[in-house]
């Protein structure tokens, strides 16, 4: 990360001295993935509705690490800051305590010995304790106890320290303090906002949230009140990710296992709280969790009897803003509540905790995910509840959706009058992509038939066209999925130019298109409208070879037309753009399948498209595998490849896709006969979001003119940028839609930025995963007028001389000197640039700020009389860069 600035020679930059970190940063990228060297501060999630998109899996083990607390203790925080684990207060025996220690983490799931840190400002436990930009701050909590454990004073003070080279914490430094005392409260810090949430104030349970923004300094602003979360609570869990907050479990009336979530806006206040349908396994409350990597993990914790336990349960993000279904982990060794849960680069602590205080740290290493778009083992789960085939599917949140088809028909696709079905079943999705069951929906569409197209999107089912047994059907029908996955009634939509069976369907850029069906070559498409409904359709450019139980898909502009039946399966492509309007150029032909394929089930997911299972030949070559390519930016796929996985029985004329992180195969025929079975495999790959944020300190006033970030991308990035005024309070936010070397301009002044950048490679073809090499700020810094000689007016001594270096170097500043040299343009025309190794740059007061490793150098490149060389660099300190990092939790 580099800031790249200009200025006059003789003008005076406010920036201080550091090391840089000669390797790139990179944030997310294959090689990460595959060797597990993931940036700790790097929170990758789930890219669309997918679980399999997930880096890390479940915990499969615990082990105790060889490195023990000195003291044991709970009812504690744990923070990891940089590479070090810092634990801090809490309970040991009856007593609080005011005790820190801080242990290296030497690998993912290693740790090195504990050692004593600066003592909080006095004992204390059921406090709250975040991290941000290198700084620890803690909040609020029970000062003392009494014989039975009851707390008997509580505070709400709020004290910060700053995490120094080697994970030295400062003296403790009060600020503001909270509203009223709090215990047991839960808080995080997101994207420049810290929040307080919950708890017990004046011996009640709360249902409360503060928020107060953090200016470039790192110091509060003034509380707020922000949307309250339904039922209070103490002892609860929370953080922050993607745009999003969380909560889950607590205590109260009785032990909670709900999770809430509620968007942030623009100035920190949230939204309404919502209820995800997802609970845990069991209602608890000071249970240890973390979010990590789009999962949530919750350890351990007390019910509402008291009792404490070692569930350990985990959940998938649902596109960041929700969770999956919670599933149960390998638990604990050992009950354990109270304790604090920290996770960092694919590892799980688990450190002390109760109910009698325990100095033990436990540890689970989360499993990777292998190479994405390869389908994992098949199994089978529960049926359907008849045979059949020429089903229409489709996923939505937990549930899979197969509708129509035909049930007594004969393998070579005739139905009886009978055959034809008018049902919805509705599949429950376990965690593990299994059906738990199937029901009826009691909503049925006005005409039975099969050979139609279904769709899912957002919250709705399409259905369009079909046979029936009078004909080709050109109908839509629209139903509305309830979020306990039940559908509304079907409601008519516009009807379809033209009758057709076997038409493929798919939804891009905002549209619905309808593809080819029997005897047609042609391509419609309507545009969605907001309230779910559908525009008037609209003929567009048809393909060149009519065939049947195709594919069709779209991405990165393009529309393509795969293989299908004629007389027998083709291997024929045909690809168009996609305009701006909606509507296709002229078809071409595209690279052919390696092997003919009809009659198979399709999907497409995170940039790769699936045939599942079909037909090869004429001659009856149903097969039982899944052929997968990735699509690069052209739109046009790359090497189709088999995997090795495949299920247990050949079929054609199934149904069935992509849902979930899932590869479903549903009913068909395995020719001579229809099958009811149903297979699914995880769809395992790497995380496809990530959230990126850094306070970025230039050290002085700044005209800054834009910002770039520089790596490789075939998926979308966003940038939002916060500009601190002169009293250090971060502004509005801009936000640019960015391309990697493409800068964003910016036309502001500041000393400080809050930089914000999301990563969504959900649908990104090649390279596979978003790398992020730099960041860089370019501007010019503001002239500080200085009348004087040689050093610019700071406390210069002889030793520094103020003299010019020739080759645009800094001049030695001394051990002993008090200022900052260089600036002003003295007799000898020329200035260093350096600092002292003790003292460093100027504070907003005037005074001398002493130097460290996060601050920046600057050297003035200028000859006696002459002009600045181009180019002036401004090196950001990534020495320590990981703990002026935002931890996306």
């Amino acid at each position: 990360m580099v800031v790249v600035l200009g200025a006059a020679c003789g003008e005076r930059v406010d920036s201080r001295a550091a090391a840089t970190r000669a390797d790139p940063l990179v944030l997310s990228s294959t090689q990460d993935f595959a060797s597990g060297a993931f940036d700790s501060d790097l929170e990758p999630g789930s890219g669309e509705v997918h679980r399999g998109d997930d880096a890390f899996g479940g915990v499969t083990s615990w082990t105790v690490s060889a490195s023990h607390l000195s003291l044991a203790r709970d009812r504690h925080q744990a923070l990891v800051v940089g590479d070090r684990l810092f634990v801090l207060g809490g309970r040991s025996s009856s007593a609080t305590t005011a005790s820190v220690e801080s242990a290296p983490i030497l690998a993912p799931g290693t740790l090195g010995p504990f050692a004593a840190g600066t003592a909080l400002p006095s004992a204390r436990s059921d406090f709250a304790a975040v991290t941000w930009a290198g700084r620890v701050y803690l909040l609020g909590g029970c000062l003392t106890v009494d014989t039975l454990g009851a707390c008997t004073s509580s505070t709400a003070e709020v004290w910060v320290a700053d995490v120094g080279a080697g994970g030295a914490l400062s003296a403790w430094r009060a600020l503001a303090a909270l509203p009223q005392a709090r215990v047991s409260h839960a808080a995080v810090v997101h994207r420049g906002n810290l929040y307080v949430l919950g708890g017990q104030v004046a011996g009640a349970d709360s249902a409360t949230v503060l928020v107060s923004t953090l200016d470039a300094s790192g110091t509060p602003g003034p509380w707020r009140t922000t949307s309250s979360f339904s039922v209070a609570r103490r002892s609860l869990g929370a953080a922050g990710w993607n745009g999003q907050l969380f909560l889950w479990g607590g205590l109260g009336s009785t032990a909670r296992g709900d999770v809430q979530s509620a968007a942030v806006l623009p100035d920190g206040t949230l939204q309404a709280w919502t209820t995800a349908s997802a609970a845990l396994g069991t209602a608890r409350g000071r249970s240890g969790g973390a979010l990590h990597h789009g999962r949530l993990y919750v350890v351990g914790g007390e019910l509402a009897s008291g009792t404490t336990v070692g569930q350990v349960d985990a959940a998938p993000l649902l596109t960041g803003k929700t969770v999956n279904a919670f599933a149960t982990q390998t638990p604990l060794p050992t009950a354990r509540s109270g304790g604090a849960l920290v996770a960092d680069r694919g590892a799980l602590f688990v450190v002390g905790g109760g109910p009698a205080p325990a100095n033990e740290v436990l540890v689970a290493t989360l499993a990777l995910a292998p190479t994405p778009t390869v389908p994992g083992t098949f199994t089978l789960t529960t049926p359907l509840p008849d045979a059949g085939q020429a089903f229409a599917s489709a996923g939505w949140g937990s549930a899979y959706y197969v509708t129509g088809g035909c049930l007594t028909g004969d393998w070579n696709g005739g139905c009886p009058t009978g055959g034809f079905q008018d049902t919805t079943l509705i599949g429950a999705m376990r965690p593990d992509g299994t059906i738990a069951s199937w029901s009826v929906s009691p909503q049925r569409f006005t005409t039975a038939r099969d050979r139609h197209c279904l769709l899912a999107r957002q919250s709705h089912l399409y259905l369009l066209g079909g046979r029936s047994a009078v004909g080709d059907l050109a109908d839509v029908k629209v139903a509305t999925i309830f979020p306990d996955a039940g559908l509304g009634p079907w409601q008519n939509g516009p009807t379809l130019p033209s009758s057709r069976q076997y038409a493929r369907c798919l939804e891009y850029g905002g549209r619905l298109y309808v593809v080819g069906g029997q005897g047609r070559t042609d391509v419609l498409v309507a545009s969605f409208l907001p309230d779910a409904g559908l525009g008037p359709w609209q003929t567009t450019s048809s393909f060149g070879t009519s065939r049947i139980e195709h594919h069709a898909y779209a991405a990165n502009g393009v529309l393509s037309v795969v293989g299908g039946w004629t007389t027998t399966s083709i291997t024929g492509v045909e690809q168009a753009p996609i305009l701006s309007d909606g509507t296709l150029g002229p078809f071409d032909a595209g690279p052919a399948l390696p092997f003919a394929r009809s009659m198979g089930a399709y999907g497409q997911a995170n940039g790769s498209l699936f045939i599942i299972g079909g037909l090869q030949t004429a001659s009856g070559n149903v097969v039982s595998n899944v052929t997968a390519s990735t699509v690069p930016p052209s739109g046009t796929p790359g090497t189709w490849a088999t995997a090795a996985r495949t299920f247990s029985v050949p079929r054609m004329r199934l149904s069935g896709g992509v849902h979930g992180g899932f590869v479903y195969a549903i009913g068909g025929s395995d020719q001579p006969g229809l099958l009811s079975t149903v297979e699914v495999a995880p769809l395992l790959g790497p995380a496809r979001l990530a959230e990126y944020t850094v306070q970025v300190e230039l050290g002085g006033p700044v005209d800054v003119s834009s910002i770039t970030v520089d790596g490789a991308t075939s998926g979308a990035w966003q940038l939002t940028v916060r500009a601190a005024d002169a009293a250090g309070v971060f502004g509005a936010p801009s936000t640019f839609q960015i391309v990697p070397g493409v800068p964003a301009p910016l036309v502001l002044r500041t000393s400080s930025l809050l930089v914000t950048l999301q990563v969504d490679d959900s649908k990104a073809t090649a390279p596979l995963l978003s790398t992020l090499t730099d960041l860089t700020v370019s501007g010019a810094p503001v002239v500080i007028a200085d009348a004087g000689q040689g050093d610019g007016g700071a406390d210069a001594g002889a030793a520094d001389g103020g003299q010019g270096v020739p080759d645009g170097g800094a001049a030695d500043a001394g051990a002993t000197d008090g200022g900052s040299s260089g600036g002003g343009g003295g007799s000898g025309g020329g200035s260093g640039g350096g600092s002292s190794s003790a003292d460093g740059g100027l504070l907003p007061d005037g005074g001398v700020a002493p130097l460290g490793p996060r601050e920046l150098a600057v050297g003035c490149g200028c000859q006696a009389g002459g002009e600045l060389s181009a180019g002036l660099v401004l090196a950001l300190a990534l020495l320590r860069y990981s703990q002026r990092r935002v931890r996306a939790q």
